[in-house]
């Protein structure tokens, strides 16, 4: 008999996994995190991005002198791309992205917690571990090194 759709939702706001966190020399109970709830916290990290201006320029030919004509001027336009970040906003949004990450995946499963706690209540290094341990449950790959291990792994893995 083929699953439906409702049965796989319904199946996954119910998946509970005990994860052991060392830093807490403790257990606690996670969700992993949706496609959906996944994209709320890539968000919230993405609106410190900063602002982008599109500047079109002239673009000089070989010798070092402006077309002349209006075909050749239109050629020879670039577009560039200007940021303005700031460091600092960008990570206030990131603690903030993982905080409500965190929140997503323990909320289901501790009635009592808010969002607002979870900075409060952990220190740096249990924040961590709980955002990391989140982040492999979910299977969502965030370092680049990660990244390229699992596409070697991929690589590695028999085909049919």
């Amino acid at each position: 008999m083929a699953l439906k759709i409702s049965t796989l939702i319904k199946q996954g706001k119910k998946d509970k996994l005990i994860l052991k966190i060392d830093s807490l020399n403790d257990t606690i109970e996670a969700s992993p995190l949706s496609r959906r709830q996944w994209g709320e916290v890539e968000d919230i990290e993405s609106q410190a991005m900063g602002e982008v201006e599109n500047i079109q320029t002239e673009i000089a030919d070989k010798k070092g002198f402006r077309s002349k004509s209006k075909k050749d001027k239109k050629l020879e336009m670039a577009q560039e791309l200007r940021m303005k970040m700031s460091i600092s906003e960008q990570i206030v949004s990131s603690r903030e992205a993982q905080t409500r990450a965190i929140y997503l995946s323990l909320s289901p499963h501790d009635s009592s917690l808010e969002e607002d706690q979870i900075q409060d209540l952990l220190n740096k290094e249990q924040f961590d571990e709980i955002y990391d341990k989140i982040l492999d449950i979910s299977g969502i790959v965030q370092d680049e090194e990660e990244a390229n291990e699992l596409g070697e792994d991929l690589k590695r893995f028999p085909k049919d």
